[in-house]
């Protein structure tokens, strides 16, 4: 199994030895260290490490914040910020790139190894979260029966063709909405809407979900069985 690749981004060349030091001693693989953000920049897309630990204040032009904000246009490689400054500006300023980690000076093995064990971690979580979702995504898309997708709180979050069709409604329409909204149901025998208690008895997971003279009204009017 090939190690983790960590580059270093650091512009005081004697604590750069100093992690490099300390990773190589938790077995990961030190594949650079930077010392701008420029280099930085350079690094990360030639050797495509697995995490950058990325220092704040860096020489020249641009910061370590607005060189991790760069790095993710182009990847998404996790990066743990590294500084001497726990002031609540700073803090608020790397949270915009909303970074894996933000370990302040001085810190210790420990510190380093549970912070990039952590972001490494969540960084694998959220790829197979985001692999989950593309696989349901492409499952609804291909049932040929009509499915309505929504949170739980009956906010729609996905829907496939056949129900665009049956509805009436686009789906980047009726995302965002409440489903009763872009799902209604009436009784035909006497005018009844149905879609409220149509849905409560869904959610209850209830067998008798639906009585016979009950149809689906779409967004233009027309009426179909279901």
């Amino acid at each position: 199994m090939s190690r983790i690749k960590i580059l270093v981004v650091e512009d005081e060349s004697l604590i750069c030895q100093e992690v490099k030091k300390i990773l190589t001693g938790l077995d990961y693989e030190v594949c650079g260290c930077a010392s701008t953000a420029s280099e930085a920049i350079q690094k990360a897309y030639e050797e495509k490490p697995d995490l950058i630990l990325m220092d704040i204040i860096l020489k020249g032009k641009m910061n370590g914040i607005e060189a991790s904000k760069v790095i993710l246009k182009e990847s998404d490689i996790p990066i743990v910020y590294l500084t001497a400054s726990s002031d609540n500006i700073t803090f608020q300023k790397a949270k915009s790139s909303n970074p894996y980690g933000y370990i302040v000076k001085p810190y210790d093995k420990r510190d380093l190894q549970t912070a990039i064990e952590v972001a490494l971690y969540r960084h694998r979580m959220e790829k197979k979260l985001i692999e989950s979702q593309k696989w349901l995504i492409t499952t609804i898309e291909s049932l040929e029966d009509a499915v309505i997708a929504t949170d739980s709180t009956g906010i729609v979050k996905n829907m496939n063709a056949m129900a665009e069709n049956l509805t009436g409604w686009k789906k980047k329409e009726a995302i965002g909405r409440k489903v009763y909204e872009v799902f209604r149901t009436v009784d035909i025998l006497n005018g009844d809407d149905r879609t409220k208690t149509f849905l409560e008895e869904i959610k209850a997971e209830n067998e008798k979900v639906l009585i016979e003279t009950e149809m689906l009204i779409s967004r233009t009017g027309e009426r179909f069985y279901i």
